[in-house]
């Protein structure tokens, strides 16, 4: 098992695009509700999304009318800073950084974004499933553009501070990780692979 894990590890024909991608996107399910042939609009808000789907601290991706965004919904930072984090955000000054992991039953890449807040970095990290759609599509619109849509909120229920976008400084490590991923993915059975757990114990084995 490991010494086939390592020759696919080492192999740069696995590509990122070989795993697969499952269910649809937040926009996909909305135009499945339309019948066929007809034109729609999808109304509908940060905050809606965030108050729904998003939990507190978990950078989200959905891919919505407005193209790939992440959502951040934050409750550990202090009020005073939100002012700064806010500026950061509006000025496309968060970063997204990447890293990767084999964890024994699922291939995890950390998605560390990083927002100025004055002098200091506040950080938060996602480990998103990468075959979930919303999350394929959103990783391959920023291989190819380096940059996404940003959605800052803050509070209970959740209140839209910020809106901007995000870019990654690192895109061909984006592209080396998420190749890695998926060479991890193809090695592991079917029956053997377990994201709740791996995302679990990634948590549990790492820091920021």
């Amino acid at each position: 098992m490991l010494d086939r894990l390592l020759s696919l590890l080492r192999q740069p024909g696995i590509p990122w695009e070989s795993m697969p991608r499952l269910g649809e996107t937040f926009l996909e399910r909305q135009a499945g509700d339309v019948p066929k042939g007809v034109r729609f609009t999808l109304i509908t808000t940060p905050t809606d999304i965030a108050d729904k789907a998003c939990a507190f601290g978990v950078p989200t991706f959905y891919v919505t009318d407005h193209g790939p965004s992440c959502f951040l919904k934050l409750q550990s930072i202090p009020d005073s800073l939100i002012p700064a984090a806010s500026r950061s955000v509006r000025d496309g000054k968060v970063r997204m950084v990447p890293r990767f992991k084999a964890m024994r039953s699922y291939p995890i890449v950390g998605l560390i974004f990083e927002i100025p807040v004055g002098s200091q970095t506040h950080k938060q990290e996602a480990a998103p499933d990468l075959t979930v759609a919303d999350v394929r599509d959103s990783l391959d619109h920023l291989l190819t553009s380096g940059r996404g849509n940003f959605y800052l909120l803050h509070g209970e229920p959740a209140a839209l501070v910020a809106e901007g976008t995000f870019f990654s400084p690192a895109v061909a490590q984006l592209r080396r990780c998420l190749n890695k991923a998926a060479a991890h993915h193809t090695s592991l059975t079917p029956a053997a692979r377990d994201y709740r757990r791996a995302v679990a114990e990634y948590f549990e084995s790492t820091s920021l």
